[in-house]
């Protein structure tokens, strides 16, 4: 006698690779929105420093520093321990940033952040 696949052998295997499936694309789906968080968060973080900096008055702009006043307090951009925060006081914006550097161009002021990758962001005009 023969032993063979039967049909019941084929079903259970096909619903263990149905619920394996449906694990691997949850997974994935979960990754790929942990991504998309991240990038949010720093894309909103820009924003907030756009918003500050279009109040702001006497901006001076150097490779590794912003300096500026707001509401009638001197204030700071600038890197400490792999995070771009704001002086004085410790507001965090980005964390994890190998390097960084600011730069004015054509008439815009451009924060560059170079990680795994190297992402640019508009953040303010400069007049």
């Amino acid at each position: 006698m023969k032993k063979a696949f039967t049909s019941l052998n084929l079903l259970i295997a096909l619903l263990l690779s149905t619920g394996l499936l449906s694990l691997l694309v949850s997974s994935l789906n979960i990754l790929s929105h942990s991504v998309d968080k991240s990038y949010n968060q720093e894309y909103l973080a820009s924003l907030q420093i756009q918003n500050i900096l279009a109040h702001a008055k006497d901006l001076l702009v150097e490779d590794n520093l912003l300096s500026f006043n707001y509401l009638g307090e001197a204030r700071q951009l600038k890197y400490v321990n792999q995070k771009l925060i704001m002086t004085p006081g410790t507001v965090i914006y980005f964390l994890d940033v190998e390097k960084f550097k600011f730069e004015i161009l054509d008439g815009k002021v451009i924060l560059n952040i170079y990680r795994d990758y190297h992402y640019r962001y508009l953040i303010g005009l400069y007049e």
